[in-house]
C-alpha cells in the first residue's frame, strides 16, 4: 500500500514578489493541460460503473468539477533550495502575461521540516500545486512512501501484542497509555497549556462584537482575523499532540493505535461564546485524531477506533 501525504507531509508556501504579472495556466503548449482532462472523466466512469454494481443506494459518485488548483508539471516549475542561501531562494514559473509564454521568478519561504522531507529518500515528490487565495499563494508538493504494515486480523493473533490507546479530552489533549500483557507499559499526558481558555478568551471577544454590531449581513464573515487564529491555534495544537502519539508508536514496531470514539456532543445551556468553545474543542479532537492516523500509518502502525 501507498501513503500519500498532501500538505502535512511538506508543503512550500509562495510569497509573489509583486514585481512579475500575469496569471500562472498550465503549459497548454506541450499539451500537459489537456492531458488530464479525459483522466477525471474515465476516473469517474469507473467509480461510477463499480458502484452500480455494487447494487448500493448510497454513496453514488459525484460528476467530475472543475480542478480549482492546477498542477504545475515537469517544465513549467523550478525549484532549487540546497544551493541557495536562505534570502535568495527563488521558484520559477511559467507565465503567460497575455502575449507570450516566459519564466518568472518568486520568493519564496519554507520549513525546516519541508526541506528534510524533500531530502529524505523514503518519500517521492510529486507534481506541485498551485494554490491561490486572496492573500497568499502556495506550492504544495504531494508526496508517496510504501508502506509495508499488518492487517488487524492478523495483529490481534500475536501474542505480544502491544497497543497504544489514546483517550481524547479538553484540558488534556490526549491520554496515551501502552499496554502489554494487561499490564501499562507507559503513559503519557500531553495537555493544552491553556489553549482552551486562551480559545475562550478569543471567542468571547468575537461574540461580544457580534452583539455590538447587530445582525449580520448575508454574505459577509465578520471578526475574520480573530476566527483565523483560532483555526490556526487548533491546527498547531493538533499537530503537536499527533507528533506525540507517533513518537510513542514509533518506540513500539508492529503495536496497534487505539482510538476512542468520538461520540456527538449533545447542546448544552451556556453562553454563545462557552458553546463555540465546545464545539471548536470536539473538532479539535477530530483533527488529532485524523492527523495521528495519517502519521502513524506513515510509520507502518495501523489504527483502530
Amino acid at each position: 500500500m501507498r501513503s500519500r501525504n498532501g500538505w502535512r507531509a511538506g508543503y512550500q508556501e509562495i510569497g509573489p514578489s509583486g514585481s512579475e504579472g500575469g496569471s500562472v495556466k498550465p503549459d497548454l503548449a506541450t499539451n500537459r493541460g489537456a492531458r488530464f482532462l479525459p483522466y477525471k472523466v474515465r476516473s469517474y466512469l469507473s467509480h461510477r460503473a463499480n458502484w452500480e454494481k455494487s447494487g448500493k443506494q448510497k454513496g453514488k459518485p459525484g460528476l467530475p468539477g472543475a480542478f480549482e488548483h492546477p498542477t504545475l508539471y515537469q517544465g513549467t516549475c523550478e525549484l532549487i533550495l540546497q544551493e541557495a542561501q536562505v534570502a535568495d531562494r527563488f521558484v520559477r514559473l511559467k507565465v503567460y502575461d497575455g502575449k507570450t509564454w516566459r519564466w518568472a521568478n518568486y520568493p519564496v519561504t519554507c520549513s525546516r521540516y519541508f526541506q528534510q522531507r524533500q531530502r529524505d529518500p523514503t518519500w517521492e515528490l510529486q507534481s506541485p500545486l498551485l494554490v491561490l487565495s486572496k492573500q497568499t499563494a502556495a506550492l504544495h508538493f504531494p508526496q508517496t512512501k510504501q508502506v509495508q504494515a499488518k492487517k488487524v486480523k492478523e495483529s490481534k493473533r500475536d501474542p505480544d501484542l502491544v497497543t497504544v490507546a489514546v483517550d481524547l479530552n479538553v484540558k488534556n489533549l490526549a491520554v496515551i497509555t501502552v499496554r502489554q500483557h494487561q499490564q501499562i507499559m507507559e503513559t503519557v499526558f500531553v495537555t493544552d497549556h491553556g489553549l482552551d481558555q486562551r480559545r475562550y478568551r478569543h471567542l468571547k471577544r468575537i461574540a461580544k462584537k457580534q452583539w455590538l454590531s447587530g445582525r449580520p449581513v448575508a454574505g459577509e464573515r465578520s471578526n475574520q482575523q480573530l476566527w483565523r487564529h483560532v483555526r490556526r491555534m487548533n491546527a498547531d495544537a493538533a499537530h503537536q499532540v499527533a507528533h506525540r502519539i507517533a513518537a510513542v508508536c514509533a518506540k513500539y514496531p508492529g503495536c496497534v493505535l487505539l482510538f476512542e470514539r468520538l461520540r456527538k456532543i449533545s447542546a448544552i445551556r451556556a453562553s454563545k461564546s462557552r458553546r463555540m468553545n465546545r464545539k471548536q474543542a470536539n473538532q479539535l479532537r477530530g483533527k488529532i485524531n485524523q492527523t495521528a492516523r495519517e502519521q502513524a500509518y506513515a510509520l507502518g502502525v495501523v489504527s483502530v477506533e
